[in-house]
């Protein structure tokens, strides 16, 4: 049987109040059960306008209610970490299918965050990497500078021939 919304608020407002890190938020763990909480109260007490689970969050209820539950008084940077826990607990609990029906990536937030800092990466050791490039990179490279090249003005576009000779 589920939870009550009343049940679920006093638990996220628990554990809210309960262990901080050094940056004054809620611990991690603490962040994963409030995900849970929200993912549950999403699923179970609020629906979208067709009248499916509000898996999205975007309903007038749902909202008033988060307000109310957990944002009311809290920063931003709370709200913003509260969502990449609950983009993640999304796609832990909730199937893909119903995922996709709803609208959702099917990538978790820390998935495409993943992948973005792996990009970083790969364009950091390009560039800084030192050495002579590897095949590998050789056309990675190349699309950097092709990229550039096109975002410099042409009045430069000599300075530019000139540091390739």
């Amino acid at each position: 049987m589920s939870k009550s919304l009343d049940q679920i608020s006093k638990q996220i407002k628990k554990l809210l109040k309960a262990e901080r890190d050094s940056s004054g938020m809620p611990s991690v763990d603490n962040l994963k059960a409030i995900a849970k909480l929200i993912v549950e109260a999403r699923q179970d007490h609020f629906t979208n306008k067709v009248g499916d689970p509000d898996l999205k969050g975007q309903s007038w209820a749902y909202r008033q209610w988060a307000k109310e539950a957990f944002l009311d008084g809290e920063d931003s940077s709370l709200a913003a970490r509260v969502r990449f826990h609950t983009g993640n607990a999304l796609r832990e609990i909730v199937p893909a299918e119903q995922l996709k029906e709803a609208g959702l990536l099917p990538s978790s937030p820390k998935e495409r965050s993943k992948k973005v800092n792996n990009s970083i990466a790969n364009l950091n050791h390009i560039i800084n990497g030192g050495g002579k490039l590897s095949p590998d990179e050789l056309p990675q490279a190349l699309e950097i500078l092709a990229k550039l090249s096109k975002r410099i003005p042409d009045k430069n576009r000599d300075d530019l021939k000139a540091i390739f000779k």
